[in-house]
C-alpha cells in the first residue's frame, strides 16, 4: 500500500523538476528585469551566459556524482587542483599542454576515486571529502599558496574569448551540455550508470558490471569539475588554490533547484542547467543592485531548502 501511494505521489515531484524550476527561472528573470533596469541589456545577458558556464560544467560533474548515487563533495577543490596545475604547465611549455594537463589531472584523480568506490567500497560522499582534502593540499602545495600569473598569450581565450558574438565559454559549454545529455540518455553506457545509482543490487543481477560504470561515472564527475577549473582559469587568467571554495555547495544547490532529486539514481544535465541559470541571475540581479554578497548565499540556502521541502512533501506516504 505504501508502494502505491508512493508512486502516486511522485507526479507532484515531476511537475515541479518540468514546470517549477522553470517557472522559477522566467519569475526571477521578470523580476529582476523590473527592479534593476540594467539587467535586462543584451550586454549583462551575454555575462550572465558567461559567468555561467563555468558553473554548469561543475554542476553537471556534480550531475553525474548524483546519477551513480553519490554527491561528489570535492568538485571545488578539483576545480582549483586543475586550475594551479593548467596554469603552472602553461606558463612553462604553453597553452595547449597547460590546458591538456589540467584535464588529465582531474582524469587521473576520477579514475583513483572510482577504484576506491567502485572496487573497495569507499562511501562516495566519504571517498569524494578525502579527495576534498587531497587535492586542494596538492594544490595549495605546488603553488606555494600564491596565484600562478604572467601566462601565455592565448591562455586566456578559453574562459575570455569569443567565437563570433557569443563567448568562447558558452559554446563549449553549451555543446558540452548537448554531449553529456546524449550520452545519459542514448547510449547503453548512461542508461546503465543511470540503473546502479536507483538500485545497484538489481544492477547486478540483471548482469551489469557494477565497478567499470561507477569509475566511468566517477571519472566524468572530477574530469568535468577539473574542465571547470581549467575554464576558470582562463577567465581570471592566473592559477589559485583558492578557487573554488563555494562550488561544491553551488553545484548542489543548482542540481536541487534544477528539479532533480538526491540519492535516487535521478537526474538530467538539462534540468541543471535551469538550476545553474538560476543561481547566476540571482547572484547577478543583486550585484547589479548592491546588495550584499552575503544576503545572496542567505537567499540561496532558503531556496534550496524550500525546494527540498517540497520535494520531501511530494513524494512522503500518506
Amino acid at each position: 500500500m505504501t508502494k502505491r501511494i508512493h508512486t502516486l505521489q511522485r507526479p507532484d515531484w515531476l511537475r515541479w523538476s518540468i514546470i517549477g524550476s522553470p517557472s522559477l527561472l522566467v519569475a526571477l528573470w521578470l523580476a529582476l528585469s523590473i527592479v534593476t533596469p540594467r539587467f535586462a541589456t543584451i550586454g549583462n545577458q551575454v555575462n550572465i551566459l558567461r559567468h555561467a558556464s563555468v558553473l554548469m560544467l561543475a554542476a553537471s560533474a556534480q550531475t553525474f556524482a548524483i546519477i551513480a548515487g553519490g554527491l561528489n563533495i570535492a568538485v571545488g577543490s578539483s576545480a582549483a587542483l586543475a586550475a594551479v596545475a593548467a596554469s603552472i604547465v602553461a606558463a612553462r611549455f604553453g597553452v595547449a599542454v597547460g590546458y591538456a594537463v589540467g584535464l588529465a589531472t582531474g582524469m587521473a584523480s576520477g579514475l583513483l576515486l572510482g577504484v576506491l568506490i567502485g572496487w573497495l567500497r569507499v562511501n562516495p560522499i566519504i571517498g569524494t571529502i578525502g579527495l576534498l582534502a587531497v587535492a586542494r593540499g596538492i594544490a595549495f602545495e605546488i603553488s606555494d599558496g600564491q596565484p600562478i600569473t604572467g601566462l601565455p598569450d592565448g591562455f586566456d581565450w578559453l574562459g575570455n574569448g569569443s567565437i563570433g558574438w557569443l563567448p568562447t565559454s558558452v559554446v563549449v559549454t553549451v555543446l558540452a551540455v548537448l554531449v553529456l545529455h546524449l550520452f545519459l540518455t542514448y547510449t547503453i553506457w548512461g542508461r546503465r550508470i543511470y540503473a546502479i545509482g536507483v538500485d545497484e543490487s538489481s544492477a547486478r543481477i540483471a548482469g551489469i558490471a557494477v565497478k567499470p560504470y561507477v569509475l566511468l561515472a566517477h571519472l566524468m564527475s572530477v574530469s568535468l569539475a577539473a574542465f571547470a577549473g581549467v575554464m576558470l582559469a582562463s577567465r581570471v587568467n592566473a592559477g589559485m588554490a583558492t578557487i573554488g571554495a563555494n562550488m561544491s555547495l553551488e553545484t548542489i544547490a543548482a542540481v536541487i533547484l534544477g528539479g532533480n532529486r538526491l540519492f535516487t539514481g535521478e537526474g538530467s544535465v538539462l534540468k541543471t542547467a535551469v538550476g545553474v541559470l538560476i543561481i547566476t541571475m540571482l547572484g547577478n540581479g543583486m550585484d547589479l543592485s548592491h546588495v550584499s554578497p552575503y544576503l545572496r548565499e542567505i537567499l540561496l540556502g532558503v531556496i534550496v531548502i524550500a525546494v527540498v521541502f517540497v520535494g520531501v512533501r511530494a513524494v512522503k506516504p500518506r
